[in-house]
């Protein structure tokens, strides 16, 4: 018969005999625990002892590290998704279940793990706590502790206890209460934000004018009032030119951007970078410029003071004059050849720009502060003289396409000048001089005008005016600009890529400054007192816009003059004096334009609007943090499982040491508490402790059952029970 039974005294709950535990032969009966292995102030022999390797503890774990490394695996992955997906396009995404799911997944199954490993940790922590406690613990302690492992109400029961007991024990009872918090906090760090993307497949170009040649606007008149054999405007670039000065916000000057998605970027012209702040260059284009200067202190009062009876009449030293009085000039509109008039407001230096401008105009007109006039209708409160130059330029935007409309913001020009291109001659001395009408020497009658944009961008490549020379001879043009500022030097050239260049027909030129002179902006304005606002400018109608309804400033006409300036720029970029774009692939013109961009076009990128995943790693730290407390105490239970492995079993959360060794629960004297003898002599304490799966081996041939209640007989289920007389027989598996 099995050691752990007697006959006659534990049929009470076991029906057949037990197997006798399966033990090492190298064990040796011992009492390992304390304080069950102290009694009477003496400790049992060595000889006793069970010696256990560090291996077998370590493999009592080994479920538990697998479950460490699963959960490190998991939060890793939900990082590795998080980062792969951070500042991408939601629908960046082709796994079946989206993001939020996935992340929820994987989030439910880090908590599981951990929860596993921490109930273990408390599990194990239960029988530690027993095993070092200095003094006698209520049983009921036991019962909390493993209710701490089971459910979230039984880890909170046993915090008191577990702070009190063991610190293990605590962290695993406080992960399991507050793992729940783990799926929110992932979902948390997931935010969305609307933000624009490349749209795939779209298309983005704006127009530009890279070389204004007056292609196709003009032909010769051969009996026309300019007479025989001149050469005038078609008449639709004369609307054109008119449009742009007396309705220049018009839809016919309206730039409409090539832009599939409705929000597109171009290109930044000084880092190459397709993002970029709104203060970069994004396209260039040749066009008008304009400056303007009040001269109005140059205006002189000729008559009507108090000497000479008389309408007052306003003068400025280049003849241009109004007069306050009915029926009168009341505005004047007159171009002047140069500038060289207005010498005490606009210095040469400054006039030198103007030299080779399309026209210099003088706008003189009358004003009056408050409106109506009052009493004194003849005598106006102020003059205004303003004398602007509109010239050839090279007009820098920053661009972009927003909702389906274009917003450009102009952030520099440079002026044109002549281009003499590889003539390295030194006899140039006058040809920039201040004011037309100096002879100059420009060689040839074909020296077109021409700007640098610096910088510029080439097929991705950016380039200024220290690495100009650096795109190669084959993608370069001399250049020799007769620029004012560089008549010191003696006018240096260079080879820049054809890209950066913008140029002007000399020709073309002249035509645009005739019309402007003769039929645009010249001409005089009459008013009387009975008109009101209004003025009478005849057949160029065109001008009245410079009266203001009586209420002109320099500063009105001065925006006046821009804005024709940019609605006429804007006509050359729609086409007016452009040649068409050298189809790809065909002709010879096709090299010089289209492979080397030049094309009067820039292209961009089309954008769409939508979600981006943002992540906020702030919430990510709760889960990572939780994991860290939880390896902490898995560490210390392991390393106290190897420290007394040869006193102190892996049980974790196994029930069978209750029914095996319960006769090891003692009171403070050292008696059992349960009812069961207890001492140094005792046959229970002298056996070594069994692990977790050695107890489940040998549990696996006992077959029990168990009483319900007070049964109010001797007998159950047929079968007669025994009476227990002595406390002994209480034990399931002793004798």
């Amino acid at each position: 018969m099995s050691a752990y039974h007697s006959a006659g005294q534990d049929g009470r709950f076991v029906d057949q005999e037990t197997p006798k535990p399966h033990l090492s032969a190298q064990s040796t009966p011992v009492p390992v625990t304390s304080p069950s292995h102290l009694h009477d102030g003496h400790q049992l022999p060595p000889a006793y002892r069970t010696s256990r390797s560090s291996l077998s503890v370590l493999a009592a774990w080994k479920w538990d590290f697998v479950a460490l490394v699963t959960a490190l695996g998991l939060f890793a992955a939900m990082m590795a998704l998080l980062i792969r997906q951070n500042n991408r396009a939601v629908d960046d995404w082709s796994f079946f279940l989206n993001l939020n799911s996935t992340i929820a997944l994987l989030s439910t199954i880090y908590r599981a793990v951990m929860v596993a490993i921490a109930a273990n940790v408390v599990a194990q922590s239960k029988w530690v706590a027993f095993w070092s406690a200095p003094a006698a613990m209520p049983l009921l302690h036991l019962q909390y502790l493993n209710s701490a492992s089971h459910s979230v109400w039984g880890a909170v029961r046993a915090l008191p206890i577990a702070a009190r007991r063991s610190v293990p024990a605590l962290v695993g009872a406080l992960v399991i209460v507050v793992s729940f918090a783990v799926g929110p906090f992932t979902q948390q760090s997931l935010g969305t934000a609307t933000r624009e993307s490349n749209l795939s497949g779209g298309t983005a170009s704006l127009p530009i004018a890279r070389a204004v040649d007056g292609n196709n606007t003009y032909y010769r008149d051969l009996g026309g009032s300019g007479g025989f054999g001149m050469f005038t405007f078609k008449s639709d670039v004369r609307a054109r030119l008119l449009t742009a000065l007396a309705n220049p916000s018009s839809n016919d000057s309206a730039i409409v951007p090539s832009c599939t998605s409705g929000n597109c970027t171009f290109p930044s012209w000084e880092t190459g970078a397709e993002y970029h702040p709104d203060s970069e260059v994004t396209h260039a284009t040749a066009g008008m410029c304009s400056a303007c200067a009040d001269v109005g202190s140059l205006v002189t009062k000729a008559h009507g003071n108090s000497s000479v009876p008389g309408p007052d009449v306003w003068m400025l030293p280049n003849g241009v004059n109004v007069t306050a009085f009915d029926r009168a000039n009341w505005l004047t509109v007159q171009p002047t050849r140069n500038l060289s008039w207005a010498q005490p407001v606009i210095p040469e230096d400054q006039a030198a720009a103007f030299r080779w401008a399309f026209v210099n105009v003088t706008v003189l007109t009358l004003a009056y502060s408050t409106w109506p006039p009052g009493a004194e209708e003849h005598r106006p409160s102020r003059p205004v003289a303003v004398a602007c130059s509109l010239y050839p330029c090279v007009r820098a935007y920053a661009g972009a396409v927003s909702n389906g409309r274009l917003v450009e913001t102009l952030l520099h020009e440079v002026p044109m000048y002549p281009d003499v291109g590889n003539y390295t001659g030194t006899d140039l001395t006058d040809e920039n001089s201040p004011y037309v009408g100096v002879a100059g020497n420009v060689p040839g009658s074909e020296a077109h005008l021409a700007a640098v944009q610096s910088p510029c961008l080439v097929n991705g490549s950016v380039y200024d005016a220290g690495n100009f020379s650096t795109a190669g001879a084959g993608a370069t043009t001399d250049v020799r600009v007769l620029s004012p500022d560089a008549a010191a030097a003696g006018y240096p050239g260079g080879r820049v890529p054809p890209q950066c260049v913008f140029r002007f027909n000399t020709f073309f030129a002249h035509m645009v400054s005739g019309f402007l002179s003769s039929r645009v902006l010249t001409g005089t304005c009459s008013w009387d007192t009975r008109q009101g606002e209004s003025i009478t400018c005849d057949d160029a109608y065109w001008l009245a816009q410079f009266w203001e309804l009586s209420r002109a400033t320099p500063a009105s006409v001065t925006g006046r003059m821009a804005a024709f300036a940019e609605a006429t720029t804007r006509q050359f970029r729609l086409g007016l004096g452009l040649s068409a774009d050298a189809p790809e692939g065909e002709g010879e013109g096709q090299q010089q334009q289209a492979v080397l961009g030049m094309v009067n076009r820039v292209d961009g990128v089309a954008l769409r609007t939508a979600p981006f995943v943002v992540i906020d790693w702030r919430w990510m730290i709760f889960p990572i943090a939780l994991l860290a407390l939880e390896m902490l105490a898995l560490v210390w239970v392991v390393l106290r499982s190897l420290r007394h492995r040869n006193e102190e079993m892996v049980w974790k959360g196994n029930l069978l040491p209750l029914l095996y060794y319960k006769d090891r629960f003692v009171d403070g004297d050292g008696a059992s508490s349960l009812g069961v003898p207890s001492g140094p002599t005792s046959s229970a304490h002298r056996g070594p402790f069994m692990t977790a799966s050695e107890m489940e081996k040998d549990a696996a041939g006992v077959h029990v059952r168990l009483l319900r209640g007070d049964c109010g007989n001797n007998e159950y289920a047929g079968i007669p029970l025994r009476n227990l007389e002595n406390p002994d027989q209480d034990s399931l598996l002793r004798n």
